[in-house]
């Protein structure tokens, strides 16, 4: 269920060629397949969406670390957390952070957290890990408690993607008249024969090598999967141990193993041939992929969703929403008197009431719109305590810079607007 994607080489041969004879391990970066429809059957065709991996993002400049108590507790517990899995010889590469992706997934997480909790699983708790941050410690930190069917369950939340794994997978090199040849270390990298780390290439940068992984690509595949981890282990029940070392970490694996020892044969076997899951068994699959999808759903949901018809459910006209704030971005320029104030008042009109719609990206724009005819001591007071840019715009607004530049709204043209505003103020 994988493929190696080699975007600048001819083919696997050619780049094996070009690595320096220095090396014996090549590390390649994964992308988990994200499966856009319910049934697949044959993903290597119809399956083109994946989920990027982190370290081939670039880190925000305007990402600043935490520097409340709070945030300087938990950047020691990862300090500490980090120096045992080195000298437990974890590639450092694995272990590197990347606070803009981190800060966007918890936003995700939390809204993900009640859908998750409400399948009521019964996981065996993780191993202690005294100094590694926990998720729910993030998303403690990231919004208010919640309450309901998710409240105190946080510990055994799924994971925020459909991953079947993050740490990249390995090649490595046979030398001819070798005396000892590497072996494997689990699934994802080698080592010598003597036990002893190998010198490693690891894949970076745009354009590098990475490989495409097809995991639990379409219901009929999953199904499959889990069946057949459901047998001939021998344990109580016949299914894979949940008691090995390791195995308690893999959350989404041991949920679905659950979940589909709970499903009725007949159901499952009814819902292949179905177009949408009736199954709450389903939930799981589709939880997880929509985690996947959740940044692009949001894109999807900030432009184009609200854009299909000339007006959200008879609540704003977005298209013309969106054509009024190029106009009023262009008419800055102007003098007072050749500006078009009546698409002003348009959007003054549709601001200052509750905005009540799909149109993410539009109540965004609408938003920092105002702020320009705000008195300075509103101003001050929006940007103290709204979210106004850099950091807080992030999290406000869980897209990539691209796409909310795709979408076509002038976000940042009205934030570079706005930031002259700030500096007459200071003036």
């Amino acid at each position: 269920d994988e493929a190696l994607f080699l975007p600048e080489c001819h083919d696997a041969r050619h780049f094996f060629a070009s690595v320096q004879d220095e090396y014996d391990q090549v590390v390649f970066n994964n992308l988990e397949a994200v499966p856009e429809s319910l049934h697949v059957k044959d993903w290597f065709r119809e399956v083109s969406l994946f989920k990027v991996h982190q370290h081939l993002l670039q880190e925000s400049e305007s990402e600043k670390p935490d520097i409340a108590p709070h945030g300087q507790r938990r950047r020691d517990k990862v300090a500490r957390w980090r120096q045992r899995k080195l000298a437990l010889g974890a590639d450092p590469e694995d272990l590197r952070d990347n606070r803009t992706f981190d800060t966007l997934m918890i936003g995700v997480r939390v809204a993900r957290r009640p859908t998750a909790c409400s399948f009521q699983l019964n996981l065996p708790q993780p191993d202690e890990d005294s100094d590694k941050p926990s998720e729910s410690e993030d998303e403690r930190s990231a919004g208010p408690s919640s309450s309901g069917p998710s409240a105190g369950r946080r510990s055994v939340d799924l994971p925020c993607f459909f991953t079947a794994y993050g740490n990249g997978k390995a090649a490595c090199r046979l030398r001819r008249g070798s005396n000892g040849m590497p072996l494997p270390v689990g699934v994802h990298r080698f080592a010598s024969d003597a036990n002893a780390p190998l010198r490693s290439l690891r894949c970076s940068g745009p354009g590098s090598p990475v490989v495409l992984h097809y995991a639990n690509c379409g219901y009929e595949a999953w199904v499959k999967k889990y069946t057949i981890l459901a047998k001939g282990h021998g344990t109580e029940d016949g299914g894979f141990s949940v008691t090995r070392k390791g195995i308690k970490s893999m959350r989404a694996h041991l949920a679905h193993r659950e979940l589909l020892a709970r499903a009725d044969p007949a159901q499952l076997e009814a819902t292949k041939d179905s177009r949408k899951p009736t199954l709450p068994v389903m939930g799981c699959w589709l939880l997880n992929v929509q985690q996947s999808l959740a940044m692009l759903e949001l894109g999807r949901v900030a432009d184009l969703a609200c854009e299909a018809g000339a007006a959200d459910r008879g609540r704003a006209n977005w298209p013309a929403v969106k054509q009024a704030l190029h106009n009023f971005l262009r008419s800055l320029r102007l003098r007072p008197e050749e500006r078009n104030m009546k698409e002003v008042e348009f959007l003054l009109d549709l601001a200052s009431g509750p905005i009540a719609g799909d149109c993410y990206i539009g109540i965004i724009a609408l938003g920092f719109f105002s702020y320009h005819f705000m008195d300075p001591a509103e101003r001050h007071d929006f940007i103290r305590t709204t979210v106004f840019g850099g950091v807080t715009f992030q999290k406000a607004v869980p897209l990539s810079y691209w796409d909310v530049y795709a979408s076509g709204w002038p976000v940042f043209a009205l934030l570079a607007a706005a930031s002259e505003t700030v500096q007459s103020d200071a003036w």
